[in-house]
């Protein structure tokens, strides 16, 4: 009986841990902060240069960091901006612009979510959003910190809004994973 109960308390941990791990995927997303989480903001004033942040949020743990990362910076219809251009963060470095995309590397990063750079714009006028998108060459992808260095797909989980509701990327919107009670106690037996 006692032994029963510790197996049954035991698979309840268990599930419980299951459905908290993330989904095995890597996001990057805009934030007009670079130390808080921010995509959006109501329209700034005409000719304000502004910094659309470009974060990494590493979801997978089935490994440690990456080292370079692709994607393409745009603006949907009706926002009107003019790009100017990529800051990365220190310790990085950048090739591209934004309508060839751009390919930032640096040493391995493990400390998550980290600030990639800042994608300054000026504003001109309008509402709509700062979008990210997958590298028009290179794809959606980030290399790991492996010493065989592995290519690791991403999602874009939410573009920088300006004057509109927050722009959802392609990651879907749950970061859970969808676990059975049968699917849990399969990995027992």
């Amino acid at each position: 009986m006692t032994r029963t109960a510790i197996v049954v308390v035991a698979l309840f941990v268990l599930a419980a841990v299951a459905s908290a791990n993330p989904v095995a995927y890597d996001a990057i997303y805009v934030s007009f902060d670079p130390d808080d989480i921010m995509p959006e903001i109501p329209p700034p004033a005409p000719g304000a240069v502004m910094c659309a942040y470009v974060w990494v949020e590493l979801m997978d743990q089935g490994y440690f960091g990456f080292t370079t990362v692709a994607f393409r910076m745009g603006n949907t219809p009706g926002l009107d901006i003019v790009p100017m251009g990529f800051i990365p963060e220190p310790g990085f470095a950048v090739t591209g612009d934004w309508t060839s995309g751009y390919y930032v590397t640096t040493p391995c990063r493990d400390d998550f979510p980290v600030v990639v750079g800042c994608a300054q714009f000026q504003y001109v006028s309008g509402t709509g959003a700062i979008t990210l998108s997958q590298h028009p060459v290179h794809g959606p992808f980030m290399y790991d910190c492996e010493s065989t260095p592995g290519i690791v797909a991403y999602c874009v989980w939410w573009h920088g809004s300006i004057g509109v509701d927050q722009m959802m990327g392609d990651c879907g919107g749950n970061p859970v994973e969808d676990f059975s009670w049968t699917a849990i106690k399969g990995l027992y037996r």
